[in-house]
C-alpha cells in the first residue's frame, strides 16, 4: 500500500483541529496525518497531538506556504508516495480524499488539484471536485 501523508497547515485552529483529524482517521486509519502548527498562540499543537497527528512546529507564524513546505518536506523524507494538502478548519470533507487521490493511486495522474469552484468530470458538484492530469 502506498504511503499517504495528509499535511495540515494550522494557525490558531484549536476549535476545529481535533475534529478534522478524527474525520481523516475515520476515512482511513493508515494515512499519516501531519499538522504543521504555524506559530499558533492557542492549543492547536496540543489538540492535534492528542488527536493522534504528528505535529511539526514553527516558532513564529511563517504563513501557509511555509507550513505546507515544512509538511511536504517531512512527508518526502519519510517515504511519502502521495501527499495531500488539507485545511484545518473543516471546510473540506475527509471522506472525499480517497476519490481525489484515486487517479494517482491508479497511475492515471501524477497530480490532482481539488477546487470547490469546479465540477467533477461527471458533472456533479462536490466540496472537493477533482480534475486528474498526467504529467509528461
Amino acid at each position: 500500500m502506498a504511503k499517504i501523508f495528509i499535511i495540515i497547515p494550522a494557525y490558531n485552529e484549536s476549535a476545529s483541529i481535533a475534529s478534522v483529524i478524527k474525520d481523516i482517521k475515520a476515512a482511513n486509519k493508515e494515512w499519516q496525518i501531519v499538522v504543521v502548527d504555524d506559530g499558533s498562540g492557542d492549543e492547536t499543537a496540543e489538540f492535534a497531538e492528542s488527536a493522534g497527528a504528528v505535529v511539526l512546529r514553527h516558532l513564529i507564524n511563517r504563513g501557509q506556504g511555509a507550513a505546507l513546505k515544512t509538511g511536504t518536506d517531512y512527508a518526502i523524507m519519510n517515504g511519502a508516495a502521495v501527499i495531500v494538502h488539507f485545511d484545518a478548519d473543516g471546510q473540506f470533507l475527509a471522506n472525499e480524499i480517497s476519490d481525489v487521490i484515486a487517479p494517482i493511486i491508479s497511475g492515471q495522474a501524477d497530480i490532482v488539484f481539488g477546487s470547490r469552484f469546479l465540477s467533477a468530470p461527471d458533472g456533479k458538484k462536490s466540496n472537493i471536485p477533482w480534475l486528474p492530469t498526467r504529467l509528461s
